[in-house]
């Protein structure tokens, strides 16, 4: 009997092993990852995020963003700033056709009020091959008469014949009018159509030589007739430019159409916005068979569309939300199908305003200066079993500090009165490392570094450097910072930055060995949220640390503690996993 069972079992085991064969490997989840913000200096001397204006990807491995003042070469993996440039243009956006030939469009210098004696002038540069860029910025005005033309540009649409389009405004006093540019192949040519009288373009969307959409808005504020104020959405077909019908359904009345993107010349979608309006509004139109409808349903009354991006030549790709009158919460980043959108909860919590979509596989984005991927690399958070690698292993996070780094954090520690310096003193610096050391870009200088992230800090690797400084913290705490005055009595001022150092942080920043440790003030001290614990915390960043004053602890060498700067960048740009 129980040889009977025996067959019978294995018989089973052999039937189900036949009708139900083994799952095959499941694909690793692609996530979005991000890489430390880039940082820029202005004519202060200030530091703050260099953020990114636009992108266009070439193929996997080539492509370029633009910043305001920078142009960087993409390689498939990190951005370069090697570009050698005399003029000192505020770059805006990026059109490429191929790894020769694209265009850069904007302005030749910030003036956004149009207070500046001397008028700003619209800038064009082409590609000129070999990383370089050549200034073609001259217009063949509507007269015949050839130079630069007063204005900025908004939006740029490179073909592959070797035409372009670009788009914009230019003002005369206080009024703004359009700006319609096209580059015949040998030379840009001002051909706003007459009847464009008042407004401003901003965005081009071509899907041929013979075939594309401009938006904007067109009239005047109180004017009537064809001189009203009206949101334009203008479609080029046999030659000539003509306005289409707005739907009367949108969302709000006085709207400016922000962004036109066609997937073929049947299909394309378009962001608009609430003109005059206290907090960002905004609304998603789509056209199919030759005319624009509204899109329900896309955000919350509180949010607006801060990006969009599809894949060429579909209506799939991403969309970004964030909030309408406040920046306490990053925002939404939302998958793309079709008019439906689904909130893409994993790793970055960032929320990009650019986005670069090749195709499926590659693709990329921009949240300020920080450039973000969607892949499915290994994440160097990842813990690692005791005895995989050599140096000091900290099983609470399941890491290794070894070589420069252990010697750093063994010699560095906060005074917290133990003889030399302590584990105790090094862990309330540093915090448990919580990555391997791995390559990632220098936000400086561009240069990509060997790293190590712990809890409140980032070691960063400078063999360049001479002893004792190959190995630097990184200024995670900085933010863009306009400079303030407290006016409380016992603070320290750092003109550098333009903030002070008050108490009760003033005595613990010079007892702790100060700016080698902690940077300068990069803000005021405020009362502050801690991501650890939930609870509110009169805190203060500096570049490389942000210091919490805990009153429970009053009168111990907890007082003063520092924040998990470390743990909370990583987990803002995805390396942290869920």
């Amino acid at each position: 009997m129980i040889m009977w069972w025996t067959l019978r079992s294995v018989s089973m085991l052999l039937l189900t092993l036949l009708v139900w064969p083994p799952a095959e490997p499941r694909e690793p989840a692609r996530r979005w990852l991000a890489d430390p913000e880039l940082l820029a200096i202005n004519s202060e001397g200030q530091q703050s995020p260099n953020g990114i204006t636009d992108m266009a990807l070439v193929n996997r491995s080539t492509g370029w963003a633009i910043t305001f003042k920078d142009i960087l070469r993409f390689d498939g993996r990190y951005l370069h700033n090697d570009q050698t440039r005399s003029t000192p243009d505020v770059l805006v956006a990026i059109s490429m056709t191929g790894p020769t030939s694209g265009w850069i469009v904007g302005t030749s210098k910030f003036d956004p009020y149009g207070r500046d004696p001397h008028p700003a002038n619209v800038s064009m540069l082409r590609y000129a091959g070999n990383n370089t860029w050549q200034d073609l910025s001259q217009v063949v005005h509507k007269d015949g008469s050839t130079g630069s033309l007063p204005g900025e540009l908004s939006g740029v649409a490179a073909l592959t014949d070797g035409t372009a389009w670009a788009v914009g405004k230019w003002r005369e006093e206080q009024n703004e009018h359009p700006l319609l540019l096209h580059f015949d192949g040998l030379a840009w040519h001002d051909v706003t159509p007459d009847g464009w009288h008042d407004g401003s373009l901003t965005s081009i969307s071509m899907v041929s030589a013979v075939d594309g959409w401009v938006g904007g808005v067109l009239g005047r504020w109180q004017a009537s007739g064809g001189d009203a104020r009206r949101p334009l959405l203008a479609h080029w077909k046999n030659g000539n430019w003509s306005e289409e019908p707005f739907p009367p359904s949108a969302r709000f009345p006085n709207v400016t159409v922000d962004q036109i993107i066609m997937a073929d010349a049947t299909e394309g979608w378009a962001v608009y916005r609430k003109d005059g309006a206290s907090c960002a509004q905004t609304g998603l139109l789509h056209y199919l068979q030759g005319a624009w409808a509204e899109v329900a349903n896309i955000g919350q009354f509180q949010e607006y569309i801060a990006g969009f991006g599809l894949i060429p030549g579909t209506s799939r790709g991403w969309l970004s939300l964030r909030p309408a009158c406040a920046a306490i919460t990053p925002g939404r980043r939302m998958r793309f199908d079709n008019g439906i959108v689904t909130a893409d909860t994993t790793s970055a919590t960032l929320v990009p305003a650019v986005y670069a979509l090749l195709d499926d596989d590659v693709q990329w984005a921009a949240a300020g200066g920080a450039l973000m991927r969607l892949t499915d690399e290994p994440l160097p958070t990842e813990r690692q079993p005791a005895g995989a690698a050599t140096g000091q292993f900290f099983a609470a996070t399941g890491q290794y500090v070894s070589g420069a780094f252990l010697d750093y954090y063994t010699t560095h520690g906060l005074d917290l009165g133990d003889p030399g310096i302590s584990e105790r003193e090094s862990l309330a610096l540093f915090g448990y490392p919580i990555s391997t050391p791995y390559q990632e870009v220098n936000p400086e200088t561009g240069v990509i570094i060997l790293v190590q992230y712990f809890e409140r800090a980032r070691m960063e690797y400078h063999p360049e450097n001479a002893d004792p400084y190959k190995v630097l913290l990184g200024r995670l705490g900085y933010q863009l910072s306009n400079g303030h005055t407290l006016g409380q009595t016992g603070c320290e001022a750092f003109r550098k930055t333009g903030y002070e150092l008050c108490p009760p942080f003033r005595s613990f920043w010079h007892k702790n060995s100060g700016l080698p440790v902690f940077g300068f003030p990069v803000a005021d001290a405020e009362q502050e949220t801690s991501q650890t614990d939930g609870k509110d915390y009169i805190s203060q960043r500096f570049e490389r640390e942000r210091l919490e004053y805990h009153p429970e602890h009053k009168d111990t060498p907890y007082e003063i503690q520092l924040g998990l700067l470390g743990t909370e960048n990583l987990r803002a740009r995805g390396y942290m996993g869920n």
